[in-house]
C-alpha cells in the first residue's frame, strides 16, 4: 500500500533562513528512508539536498508544503515538521 503524507505549513522558525541550520535539517531529513520533498512556488524539491533547500531561499512566513512517502514517513514528516514551526 503506498500512502503520502502532506500539509501545508507556515515557516515559524527564525533559523530556518540560515545556512548552518538548513544542513542540520537536510541532514536530519537523510537519516529516513523516505521520500521527503517540500513544493513552494510550484516547485517541488528534495528536502535531503542542502543545495536545493538552501535555493528556495526560505524564511518566517513562507508557506510550503511538505510531503513525505516511505515505510518511516510518518516519523520523518512529525519530525521535520516540528524543525519548521
Amino acid at each position: 500500500m503506498i500512502s503520502l503524507i502532506k500539509q501545508l505549513i507556515e515557516i515559524k522558525s527564525k533559523n530556518f533562513s540560515q545556512a548552518y541550520y538548513v544542513a542540520e535539517f537536510v541532514n536530519i531529513a537523510n537519516s529516513y528512508k523516505s521520500y521527503i520533498t517540500f513544493v513552494y512556488n510550484n516547485k517541488e524539491i528534495s528536502v535531503k539536498n542542502v543545495i536545493e533547500v538552501m535555493s528556495l531561499r526560505l524564511d518566517i512566513g513562507d508557506k510550503i508544503v511538505l510531503k513525505a512517502n516511505g515505510k518511516d514517513e510518518k516519523y520523518a514528516f512529525m519530525k521535520l515538521k516540528g524543525l519548521i514551526i
